[in-house]
């Protein structure tokens, strides 16, 4: 029996390598733009009312939208709309209270919830 060349050795060590593929990652995902993430800790909450830690907000910031947000390049900081049509004005309420009243851009949807003033898609502010 004769002796496999070295040659030979190397190139199945490299298709055996070939074959092995060290990627985790679904290889249907291998064209499409996806960004796959590590993170060093789990987050505390998804809860972005409670949430304050970097990790929590580096998770729900790609998961929840805002009512408004900051124009993060001008100085004073100023709102800009996220989810509302535009920035509102205060509206003022006996007993020197004010309000203020979003209008959400088209398309957006939201779960109704009592603690909004929310009945039937009725709202009273």
């Amino acid at each position: 029996m004769r002796k496999p060349r070295g040659g030979s050795v190397a190139a199945l060590a490299v298709s055996l390598l070939a074959a092995c593929s060290n990627n985790p990652y679904p290889e249907a995902d291998a064209e499409r733009k996806i960004l796959y993430s590590s993170f060093a800790e789990p987050p505390k909450t998804l809860d972005p009312a409670v949430g304050y830690t970097t990790s929590d907000h580096a998770i729900t910031g790609n998961i929840y939208d805002t009512l408004l947000e900051y124009h993060y390049l001008k100085r004073p900081y100023n709102l800009i709309p996220g989810l509302a049509v535009a920035v509102p004005e205060a509206e003022p309420r006996p007993g020197g209270r004010v309000a203020y009243r979003f209008r959400l851009r088209e398309g957006i949807l939201y779960e109704e919830d009592l603690c909004f003033g929310w009945v039937g898609g009725a709202h009273d502010a």
